[in-house]
């Protein structure tokens, strides 16, 4: 839900669509900032489990897990949800703190996995782990609904685009 409105959705709304009771979700998230960390707690989850499966077949074929990596990642869409709530996570040095704690072992995973795809030749050397990521986030991010209808695939076709773009230039595709 945050991903689709933001982080100003009523606490009632979101019990209501997890289908549990609202005592229920102020008893694991007493206030809006609590769920908003979890949310992005078990974001930031799931970005590490992702790169580190990825990384664990590294070694039998870098390509492969380069490009199963950066697709696995931009299926999760996380653009949609950090542009939604950047402004709330940015607006309180406590509530950043939180999500650093959690986005910091994601972090470190994406720039291993950086540092290798720099090594083989598939990441350009002056490409940061922060701009492929915050690239990867503004390709994955949602498409108007006629664009996605027109064409289903735009979004894998964008994120292979990407792929593409971001070896060096004296490497071919």
């Amino acid at each position: 839900m945050y991903a689709e409105k933001g982080p100003e959705v009523p606490m009632r709304a979101i019990a209501q669509a997890a289908r549990v009771g609202i005592a229920t979700l102020y008893r694991h998230f007493p206030t809006p900032d609590d769920l908003l960390v979890g949310v992005l707690g078990e974001a930031f989850s799931r970005v590490a489990a992702i790169t580190r499966e990825h990384l664990e077949c590294w070694d039998d074929d870098p390509a492969r897990a380069w490009t199963g990596l950066v697709r696995a990642l931009g299926a999760l869409e996380f653009g949609a949800l950090a542009y939604q709530v950047e402004a709330r996570v940015l607006s309180s040095s406590t509530l950043r703190s939180s999500v650093d704690g959690h986005a910091d072992p994601a972090r470190a995973l994406v720039s291993e996995a950086c540092d290798r795809a720099r090594r083989e030749g598939l990441l350009d050397e002056d490409v940061s782990a922060e701009r492929f990521f915050s690239g990867l986030a503004i390709v994955t991010r949602p498409l108007p609904h006629v664009m996605e209808q027109l064409l289903p695939d735009q979004r894998a076709w964008l994120v292979d685009t990407y792929i593409r773009g971001l070896r060096p230039a004296d490497r071919p595709a």
